[in-house]
């Protein structure tokens, strides 16, 4: 009875361990960070002047909601990036899938369509996460979705997550989820947020450390 004892006392004990470790390490990897430095309502709705919201859609375009959990699994990189250059329109070449409704109408055509784009050439100042391999890189974005973008000065910094493309130097972006960064290195969504989910008015790093939890959380998935 001795030896039974002895033999299952380090069993448990190590299984016992192992759950400790497994749950220690999964709650550690997925952590969301608490932001420590907030800005006051007050002092959000006095920076509002400066970096307005815009909640403008395109028309005729049915837009369906993506949550910013969902984008952030969805995107390839989410940089904080610095405008060089105002924005410029130019056409751009997709390949139309044939087996598409779309395809089908452009088959005669190589499946080739073009599309007006518009394009903002940016510094990148920092990456949550994605690998970007140029300093200087092309913001791209379908130009009927220019009505909801924020005004693109020189100097002016956002934060934005999208597709990125070595081959052609530019980072595919969506309106939907950008952030200004104030001088301060504050953020403010350009459209409004969801209740449950805010991030104005918290510091960039901040913001990034989220970005970087929750991306590694949808990788796990």
């Amino acid at each position: 009875m001795k030896k039974r004892l002895t033999f299952i006392i380090p069993i448990c004990f190590l299984v016992l361990l192992g759950i400790a470790f497994v749950v220690h390490h999964k709650s550690a990897t997925h952590a969301i960070p608490t932001p420590t430095d907030v800005l006051a309502q007050s002092e959000i709705d006095r920076l509002r002047e400066q970096y307005p919201i815009n909640d403008a859609d395109p028309p005729l375009v049915d837009m369906f909601p993506v949550s910013l959990e969902q984008w952030i699994g969805i995107c390839g990189c989410f940089v904080e990036v610095e405008v060089l250059e105002e924005p410029t329109e130019f056409i751009k070449t997709v390949t139309i899938a044939y087996d598409t409704p779309e395809g089908a109408l452009h088959e005669k055509a190589g499946g080739l369509q073009q599309f007006d784009f518009v394009k903002c050439k940016v510094r990148i100042l920092d990456v949550a996460f994605g690998h970007i391999t140029q300093d200087t890189i092309d913001l791209t974005y379908n130009s009927m979705f220019d009505i909801g973008m924020p005004d693109m000065e020189v100097g002016s910094k956002f934060i934005v997550g999208g597709t990125y493309n070595e081959d052609t130097e530019s980072i595919d972006i969506d309106y939907d989820k950008m952030y200004y960064v104030t001088d301060d290195d504050y953020i403010l969504s350009v459209r409004s947020e969801e209740s449950k989910n805010r991030h104005t008015g918290i510091k960039v790093d901040d913001f990034f450390e989220y970005l970087k939890a929750v991306k590694a959380e949808t990788k796990t998935k």
